[in-house]
């Protein structure tokens, strides 16, 4: 809630019994820097003394005050934390990143794209329909935030027969617009080098990213049945199911055609 011309407040935050440590209060967090940001500079949270390791580390580093006897004063019955009961509250703060900017992988931000490229593949190395690319070689953009962290990437390869292929696409922080502007700027680049279209492979159990790229214009173009045994082949690590229960099995060819002047 607003507390004041540029501040807004975290009030509560919680986790469902049983689903606590699996990262979903980091990633409500994560999403209030951009929508809060949109209106404020900075984001203030009041919490325990237990809870104060786990604000720090979601960005909230900034000690504002500490307000004695606060939950003694405010509740009626004793309020606990575990073991300990709870007596004053501490107010941190954090300044909010407002925007993000796109930036081309160079020599200078080479290595930070190909650590994502190993956190999300297992490699740098990129299986697609049989073949092995290496990802410290293609082209890309990444997103980054006002606090210089990257919070996406992207990867292309512009072919001789004028052809676009994008062969990565991550994105860290949803809903605020990154994957389209990333995709974007691929686009950009391919209507300069007069491309008549571009492609992408992604898997079957991959529903996110074929609602996704649909809605930005991309069209199923192929579905190549079991192939993914081939790059398995290639490259073991690939696992057998993903995360939603999906067995991986097969790639999908999306297709976007470019007009050109």
């Amino acid at each position: 809630m607003k507390i004041g011309d540029n501040i807004c407040e975290l009030k509560n935050i919680a986790t469902k019994e049983g689903e606590e440590r699996k990262g979903y209060a980091k990633r409500l967090i994560k999403y209030l820097y951009y929508t809060c940001g949109k209106k404020y500079g900075t984001m203030k949270v009041g919490t325990t003394q237990n809870n104060i390791p786990f604000y720090v580390k979601c960005g909230f580093t900034d000690y504002w005050s500490t307000v004695e006897n606060y939950f003694i004063n405010n509740y009626k019955e004793e309020i606990w934390d575990g073991a300990l009961q709870c007596k004053n509250m501490y107010y941190y703060a954090m300044t909010l990143p407002t925007e993000f900017r796109i930036l081309e992988v160079t020599t200078s931000n080479r290595e930070a794209a190909n650590d994502i490229l190993k956190n999300e593949w297992g490699s740098t190395n990129i299986i697609s329909r049989g073949e092995i690319i290496d990802g410290t070689k293609l082209s890309g953009f990444i997103a980054s935030n006002n606090k210089g962290e990257i919070i996406g990437l992207i990867t292309y390869f512009i072919y001789p027969n004028n052809v676009c292929e994008i062969y990565s696409l991550n994105n860290y922080e949803k809903n605020i617009g990154i994957g389209t502007k990333l995709i974007e700027e691929v686009k950009k680049v391919a209507i300069k080098n007069k491309c008549k279209l571009i492609k992408l492979i992604t898997t079957n159990d991959n529903v996110e990213a074929l609602k996704f790229y649909q809605k930005r214009g991309f069209k199923i173009f192929n579905i190549y049945i079991n192939s993914i045994e081939i790059s398995r082949k290639l490259k073991p690590e690939i696992p057998l199911y993903a995360d939603n229960g999906i067995k991986i099995t097969d790639e999908i060819e999306l297709r976007m055609e470019i007009l050109n002047d």
